[in-house]
């Protein structure tokens, strides 16, 4: 007999773990030598690979589509990438199963820059040259060489936002 939740759950109860943990505010310049290059899926099954993103900075945007704080962090980070043409905007679900929901997801927000999820849950587990996740939402930021500039833990304002990604793009 099996005490605990099922092994299905396991996954979610972990990224469940992961919503706002961490420092709402938190920043940090975790800047990188090595480009940064792993596989994420779109919900139609093509593969994307960060290193297609490569000639133009590209903000990571790490999410879940349960979860609120996510959903509202998407309202600011559009306005900040109109404000940021240069910028390549890539959002990764963190969560099991979001193949099944980006397309609704995106759909519903009004989201047309590309939505993607980590197949394998290595971003999760902290397994990338990402580095650990703390919380989402959470943004990286990678230069136009794909190297590490910069993280943010937790959802931010406009404002927030935007100083720190003038700051990080200096």
């Amino acid at each position: 007999m099996s005490v605990g939740p099922p092994r299905t759950l396991a996954p979610l109860l972990c990224s469940l773990s992961l919503i706002t943990c961490a420092d709402p505010a938190s920043t940090g310049e975790h800047r990188s030598a090595m480009p940064i290059d792993l596989p994420v899926e779109t919900a139609g099954g093509e593969t994307l690979r960060l290193s297609a993103y490569r000639g133009r900075p590209t903000l990571l945007f790490l999410f879940a589509t349960y979860d609120s704080a996510s959903q509202l962090a998407w309202t600011p980070l559009l306005k900040v990438r109109e404000r940021f043409a240069h910028l390549q905007l890539l959002g990764i679900a963190l969560q099991p199963g979001a193949d099944r929901l980006l397309d609704l997801y995106g759909e519903t927000l009004g989201i047309r820059d590309p939505l993607t999820f980590d197949p394998s849950g290595e971003i999760l587990a902290g397994h990338t040259g990402l580095g650990p996740i703390e919380a989402i939402p959470g943004y990286v930021l990678l230069s136009a060489e794909g190297t590490l500039l910069a993280r943010h833990t937790g959802a931010a304002s406009a404002s927030e936002l935007e100083a720190w990604l003038r700051s990080a793009l200096e």
